[in-house]
């Protein structure tokens, strides 16, 4: 094969790839690869190659960055209150009121919020009484299955682990519903396919993603 041939294929390939990274897809897996920084008592983000994406001007971000496209952030210039998600380009798209604390950011395109009461009278926010309700919110800010639990979890392979007040915990699947038909006096969140569960007559065994005992 002559040298001109391979240097055609070459240049062929690359174009290739530089079309390819011009779609969407490419554009946001690139995008969702930011990273936190601090500058003068503010936090911003840069991109893979130290580019400044969105300017520092929050007085907080999350240790756990961005998730499905949002990520969680606290106070702005004029408005130290201020909290909630923004997106990759720094808007703030779900604003809350100060009352709410945010449990974790998105998840399977949940987020998991809760209602807190907050004593200022030493300057500093200490929660006080018994923090709640869990509330999952979805990518508009709005309670997603007109639900309230005393307890819960993010979502995981598609489930999260709930407890109305005063009732045993569930699994609920994506449209909120009980995915199982089964209620449990402990359950641990989905990994790899498998959670642990602690059954009514108090056994502790693994269950699959279609509810079934496998250990």
């Amino acid at each position: 094969m002559g040298k001109q041939i391979i240097l055609n294929i070459v240049a062929t390939m690359a174009l290739l790839i530089v079309a390819a990274c011009a779609s969407e897809a490419c554009l946001n897996e690139e995008w969702d690869t930011l990273y936190q920084f601090e500058k003068s008592g503010l936090w911003g983000f840069k991109d893979a190659y130290d580019n400044v994406v969105i300017e520092p001007r929050f007085g907080g971000v999350s240790a756990n960055g961005f998730s499905e496209g949002f990520t969680i952030i606290r106070g702005i210039p004029g408005d130290p209150e201020m909290k909630g998600f923004i997106d990759l380009t720094g808007e703030l798209v779900i604003p809350l009121p100060s009352i709410v604390g945010i449990v974790s950011g998105f998840s399977d395109g949940f987020a998991l919020i809760i209602e807190r009461e907050w004593d200022w009278s030493n300057e500093q926010p200490n929660v006080t009484g018994t923090p709640g309700p869990f509330v999952y919110i979805d990518r508009s800010g709005r309670n997603v299955f007109s639900q309230e639990f005393e307890y819960a979890t993010r979502f995981n392979e598609g489930f999260a682990v709930v407890s109305p007040a005063g009732e045993n915990m569930f699994f609920i699947n994506r449209q909120g519903q009980n995915a199982f038909d089964m209620e449990f006096l402990h359950a641990v969140s989905f990994v790899d396919g498998y959670a642990e569960v602690q059954l009514l007559d108090r056994r502790w065994v693994s269950i699959d993603r279609n509810g079934d005992i496998v250990g």
